[in-house]
This record gives C-alpha cells, structure tokens and sequence, in this order.
C-alpha cells in the first residue's frame, strides 16, 4: 500500500468552500482537485459544522486585544522610567566599557548588537569601528628607531629625527618620530641633575683654618 497523502489545512479549507458554495458537484470538484468524492463531503462537513466558531470567538479576539493594549501600555510606562535611569547611570560608564559590554555581554543574552547600541547609547560606527594598523614605511622606520636607540639609548625625538633624515633622505616630521618612539615605549635617557653643587677644596680648607684662628 502506498503511503497515505497529507493535505494542508488551507488545501483542505478551499475545497470544503468549493463544495459549500455548490457551484459546482462533488464529483466535479473532487476530480478537479485529484480527490476521491467522499473525502470532499468530510471536508464540506466539518467546513459547515465549525464555520459557525468564527464568530463564537470574535468576543474572545477582541477581549484579548484590549488586554494587550493594556499591557503594552504599562510596559512602554515602564520602559520610559528604565531609560530615564538608564541614561543617568549609562554616562557613568566609560565609552570603552561601554563597548566591551556589547561585545562580551549582548549577545549572550540574545540581544542584537544594533539594539545593544542603542541602548549603551554607542553610535553603530564606533562599535564596528577598527584602528588603522601602522603603514609600511612606519614600520621599517619603526625598526630603524629600535636599532639607532640600542645603539645610544640617550637619543631624545630631535636627535632621532635627525639621523634617521640622514639614513634615509627624506624630510621625516619630528612630531611622527615622536609618536613612533611613544608607541615603542622608547624615551632618551639622560643623566640626571646633580642636586648638590661640590664646595670648592680650596674655599672649604680655608674656612676650617679660621675655625682654629
């Protein structure tokens, strides 16, 4: 035997109406539609037995609405208290926390990243937003930094500039170096200040000859 055919229940519901409007026959409708007669007539039946249930739940439907009505009512009441806190307590948070919140925390908890946004008051573009990695020649002068201040670890920004002009015969901004060298983590060392300043021998012999005059 082959497997028993299955209908949808809109499938069903246009042939009982075909067949409730006796336009055409059973017969008619159920070769039309590649049916046997007989299931047409169940279909008809229980079109016509339960048409009537329709209309029983009209009052039901519309009970419903105005209970949803309410609700969202209270909930939009609810959620404009929330964002009036949340906006207060949200400027306390820095922008990169901010941020690190979404992308740890939003997801996890099944909120979109747009809504996440919103809410964190974080423009979509900051969130997405990735900083340009250095370019090539900023790297090779990079490198070029690293080797000179191994050489001489003395060697401030001004200095650097200079001999990397020199290395590669470009006029290289000082203010680039600077932020190159901050970047590395690299700062001139300089001798520091005496504090003191030593007594002359001299002087100092002859005061403590006066002590004994």
């Amino acid at each position: 035997m082959g497997r028993k055919k299955k209908y949808t229940s809109q499938f069903k519901a246009k042939v009982a109406f075909e067949a409730a409007k006796a336009d055409k026959t059973i017969s008619q409708i159920a070769s039309e539609y590649g049916l046997h007669p007989q299931q047409v007539r169940a279909w008809k039946r229980k079109f016509l037995n339960n048409v009537h249930s329709i209309f029983e739940n009209d009052g039901k439907i519309n009970e419903l609405k105005e209970r949803l009505d309410k609700a969202y009512e209270t909930i939009e009441s609810l959620e404009a208290k929330v964002n009036l806190l949340s906006k207060k307590a949200i400027k306390l948070i820095s922008r990169n926390e901010r941020i690190k919140i979404i992308k740890n925390e939003a997801r996890l908890h099944g909120i979109s990243v747009n809504r996440a946004c919103e809410l964190l008051q974080i423009p979509k573009s900051s969130f997405y937003y990735k900083k340009k990695g250095e370019s090539e020649e900023n790297k090779k002068i990079m490198e070029m930094i690293k080797e000179e201040y191994n050489k001489n670890p003395t060697l401030g920004y001004r200095k650097m500039t200079e001999i990397l002009r020199k290395k590669t015969g470009k006029p290289i901004n000082k203010k680039r170096v600077r932020r190159l060298m901050r970047k590395l983590g690299l700062k001139g060392i300089f001798p520091k200040k005496k504090l003191t300043k030593s007594v002359d021998v001299r002087t100092k012999n002859e005061l403590v000859g006066e002590d004994f005059r």
